[in-house]
């Protein structure tokens, strides 16, 4: 009390700042993971339609603009290189923050309304919902798939066992046959050998 205090009150970019790289880390973070599934030596998921969906995701992410120069993440310093990676200039956010701080509010939006945290808030949601997101319907595909496959290769398994419990009782039968024609045979030398007094 009784002392002047003077409180200045300037627009601050540095939390936007920190905001856009963990988003930025998190974006090349995907991006990189989406890589070791294409190619001649790309893994498990190679040639699923759902690579082709999130990096569509990824892109519409990175090139989000709500029109108009000012407009774009790209006109406050985030930019995305040849590799596809995101990367944050913190100068030009922060230069253009200080001229533009309230179209730079409006580009970022929020997580309700509009702007570029509304679209991510959207095609994220789209893409991770427990129920009915693009990761679970794959991922539901892909059990059918599994489980479908594990039924025919049962099944096949039961043929195989079917023949084989076939085939066994075939052998028995034939070594049954073979029996019976070697008494026969041995009954008839018998006979032979009775009439001609040998045993040829």
């Amino acid at each position: 009390a009784g002392v002047e205090t003077t409180i200045t009150v300037a627009n601050n970019t540095t939390g936007i700042a920190s905001a856009l790289n963990s988003f930025a880390r998190a974006y090349n973070n995907a991006v990189d993971a989406l890589a070791q599934h294409h190619g001649e030596n790309g893994g498990a998921l190679k040639g699923e339609s759902l690579l082709l969906t999130l990096s569509g995701i990824l892109t519409r992410l990175s090139s989000f603009s709500t029109g108009g120069p000012d407009g774009s993440l790209a006109a406050f310093g985030v930019s995305v290189d040849k590799a596809g990676h995101l990367s944050v200039d913190s100068s030009a956010l922060a230069a253009a923050g200080a001229s533009r701080f309230s179209k730079l509010l409006t580009t970022l939006g929020t997580s309700t309304t509009s702007g570029f945290l509304k679209t991510a808030t959207d095609v994220l949601g789209a893409l991770e919902d427990p129920i009915t997101g693009l990761i679970k319907n794959e991922e539901t595909t892909i059990s059918d798939a599994i489980t479908s496959q594990k039924k025919k290769m049962a099944d096949q398994q039961t043929n195989v066992t079917n023949l084989q419990t076939s085939l066994t009782a075939q052998l028995a039968r034939a070594d049954a046959a073979i029996a019976q024609l070697e008494n026969q045979v041995s009954y008839v030398t018998g006979l032979f050998a009775s009439f001609n007094g040998t045993k040829s």
